[in-house]
């Protein structure tokens, strides 16, 4: 499905290029799945790493995109057209170098979209950074770059970020602010002059690697803090911020009722309301590294505990809950290893409250899965619709054995 347009020109922090073909497989029926990929992706670009959803707006990041250097990274922007999606922009930035991985984290919120770059260099090494884009006058313009004051090597600044209405967030889990690896995410906001930082939230120790996802919702910021994984000294955790007349206040810290050394709690966040998901892709069950989520509410004054979902044949090496998203009053939990149909083709599961609890609503597959696809990397819901990441897939219409990445958008899940 052919679609060409002009390119923007050059600013001096970023260029934006529109998207020029798409390729698209249509399910039968209105609510049936859409695979797609931009016809620009090439073997490698790894298309799924990221996604985001806002209404009529999709963003998909291929953060292994090449450019002028290889890595550099790029976004790409559709539009959601009854059941099916349009391409509409591709978003980089001018002074990427080599290995920025521009678009391993994106956040889409009306006409503003933010691209977090972890590998970007400032003065040494993987500091980090992010962009932020505004559609102005149908056309995406650069309006930030972001990146901490005093910038660290390995900070990781962009390996998440997070954004609702003129809140954004921007996770940076290597920086040294407590301690070793303790992490910090910075806090923007719009105002009349434009964005501007407003916090910088921290944890309490080192190595907790706060800021390994983050979510934002209206007044408040869910930070996941994995800690050291490998070590598997601790469970990790997630921490609820809200704005309050002093600023950003920590109102709680969320733990797993039965989590276990190196699980990755915190590695996937999701926040709707008085609801927030949390992943531990590492989890062990009867096995290895199965995986879990976990479903924390508000009463009251607290935050608690209310559900703990795994996949329904638990298997080693799932990693259920790599990734989450919530939309209404489902959860969306990926598995991106489960091998089934094939070896690590990945999986998407549903959640919705019943009368007895939490219940496993319905599995969400593409078109075609396949072996490798790793489908679920990568999740995000909103207005009852869900799109998903597979970084590996070979596209459908692929000439021999292209890796490009697909995502799949599902206009109505319940």
């Amino acid at each position: 499905m052919p679609f060409k347009d002009r390119c923007i020109p050059a600013s001096p922090l970023c260029r934006v290029l529109f998207a020029a073909l798409i390729t698209v497989s249509f399910g039968a029926g209105a609510a049936s799945p859409v695979t797609f990929v931009a016809r620009q992706a090439v073997d490698g670009d790894v298309f799924g790493t990221t996604v985001a959803i806002d209404d009529g707006r999709v963003a998909v990041g291929a953060s292994s995109t090449d450019l002028e250097r290889d890595d550099v990274g790029a976004v790409y922007l559709f539009d959601r057209t009854g059941g099916g999606i349009a391409p509409a922009a591709m978003l980089q930035a001018s002074d990427g170098e080599l290995a920025d991985g521009f678009g391993a984290s994106v956040a889409v919120s009306g006409d503003t979209v933010l691209v977090g770059a972890p590998g970007v260099v400032l003065s040494e090494l993987n500091e980090g950074a992010a962009y932020l884009f505004e559609r102005k006058g149908g056309a995406w313009t650069p309006v930030a770059k972001l990146r901490r004051d005093t910038v660290g090597k390995n900070d990781m600044a962009g390996v998440a970020v997070a954004l609702d209405g003129g809140v954004a967030a921007i996770g940076a889990p290597g920086a040294d602010v407590v301690g070793e690896d303790s992490g910090v995410v910075l806090v923007y906001e719009r105002g009349e002059g434009g964005w501007t930082k407003t916090a910088s939230l921290t944890p309490k120790s080192a190595g907790e690697r706060f800021g390994s996802a983050v979510a934002v919702d209206g007044d408040r910021i869910l930070v996941g803090a994995s800690g050291d994984v490998p070590a598997k000294e601790t469970t990790g955790s997630a921490y609820v911020f809200e704005r309050r007349d002093s600023g950003w206040e920590q109102a709680a810290r969320l733990t797993p009722s039965d989590g276990g050394g190196g699980d990755g709690f915190g590695d996937a966040v999701a926040l709707a309301g008085d609801r927030a998901l949390v992943g531990a892709r590492f989890a062990d069950l009867d096995g290895s590294d199965e995986g879990a989520a976990y479903v924390f509410g508000r009463t009251g004054e607290g935050w608690s505990e209310i559900a703990k979902l795994t996949a329904p044949e638990p298997a080693d090496r799932d990693q259920f809950g790599h990734a989450v998203a919530l939309t209404g009053d489902v959860a969306v939990v990926g598995a991106p290893r489960v091998d089934e149909p094939g070896r690590d083709s990945g999986a998407i599961w549903t959640f919705a409250p019943g009368d007895d609890g939490w219940r496993l609503s319905t599995r969400l597959s593409p078109s075609a899965p396949d072996t490798y696809d790793e489908f679920g990397s990568a999740v995000a819901a909103g207005q009852g619709a869900v799109v998903v990441g597979a970084p590996q897939d070979i596209p459908a219409d692929a000439d021999g054995e292209v890796v490009t990445g697909t995502a799949t958008l599902f206009p109505a899940v319940h």
